[in-house]
Formats: structure tokens, C-alpha cells, sequence
């Protein structure tokens, strides 16, 4: 009767807790993947810029100016812009999706906290 209720009663309080829980738990696996993922595109723009003026760099210090293969080196040297440019662009779509996702779990775990 009355134990078996009250029993029931707070094992499914006990379900309801784990279930949060584990919900919490991806939630919090899922930022940290997205955060490490935004890391790495933020270290290939970094490694790139660099890239391009260490290379424009021995570039200068290598070849003569003004031949032709030295600005042939030095436009394919350029191009690199491109790639950074482009890990820039994926990086800022990142942040944003990212935070379209996010608000609405973050508003969830907010009403869910408060109790509303």
C-alpha cells in the first residue's frame, strides 16, 4: 500500500534525476567537442597566417626580385590568403551554429533550474 507508493514515488524521482543527468552529461560532451572543433579550426587559421609570412619571408630573403619564377612563387605564396580566409569563414559559421544550438539547451537547463 502506503510504502509501496511512497517507494515508487521516489524511485521515479531517482529515474527523472539519472535521466537529467545523463541529458546534462551529453549536453556538456557535445560543448566541449564543438569547443575543441573551434580550437582546431582557430589554430589552422593561426598556422596558416604564419605559414604565408614565414614563407613570403624566405621568399625575400632567397630570391631575387623582380624575376618571373620569384613572383610566380610569390602569387602561389599568396594564395595561401585563400585558405586562411576560408578557415576564417568556417570558424565564424561554426560560432554561430554553435550558438544556435546552444540557446535553446541553455534556455531549457535555465527553466528547468528555476522551475519553469
Amino acid at each position: 500500500g502506503l510504502r509501496g507508493a511512497a517507494s515508487n514515488r521516489r524511485s521515479n524521482e531517482e529515474n527523472d534525476d539519472e535521466a537529467r543527468f545523463l541529458r546534462m552529461r551529453r549536453i556538456e560532451t557535445g560543448i566541449a567537442r564543438s569547443c575543441a572543433n573551434l580550437n582546431d579550426l582557430e589554430v589552422a587559421v593561426d598556422y596558416t597566417r604564419r605559414l604565408e609570412e614565414k614563407f613570403s619571408l624566405e621568399l625575400d630573403s632567397t630570391y631575387p626580385p623582380g624575376r618571373h619564377e620569384t613572383e610566380q612563387l610569390r602569387m602561389c605564396i599568396k594564395s595561401i590568403t585563400n585558405v586562411t580566409e576560408s578557415f576564417q569563414r568556417a570558424s565564424n559559421d561554426f560560432v554561430e551554429n554553435l550558438i544556435g544550438s546552444l540557446m535553446p539547451r541553455v534556455r531549457s537547463m535555465v527553466n528547468e533550474t528555476v522551475g519553469q
